[in-house]
């Protein structure tokens, strides 16, 4: 059940941003804020065959989502870093 629960909030990268907002302590933002991915140009000139052999996947993609200030630190976020482990996405909020 629990493993089921972690599948469905880390599925997709917007789910993961969402999930990784929600338990820092903005649920308003993580319900009604829109989460856009940045676009990545040099992602998208190479050919979606091509990619796996010229890009490396240790790299993150941006997502950025409405403006929040962090609890304990005072630091604004406006973006999150959201990498892929096997079948889920781990989001890391404010790192770029």
């Amino acid at each position: 059940m629990i493993v089921i629960a972690y599948y469905t909030l880390h599925s997709t990268p917007s789910m993961a941003v969402r999930t990784a907002l929600f338990f820092e302590g903005h649920p308003s933002v993580a319900f009604s804020g829109e989460v856009t991915k940045e676009k990545d140009v040099k992602k998208e000139a190479i050919p979606a065959e091509y990619q796996t052999l010229y890009s490396k996947e240790e790299e993150s993609e941006h997502y950025f989502f409405p403006h929040v200030r962090a609890h304990g630190s005072g630091i604004d976020m406006l973006s999150a870093c959201v990498k892929k482990k096997w079948f889920f996405y781990k989001a890391e909020l404010g790192c770029y």
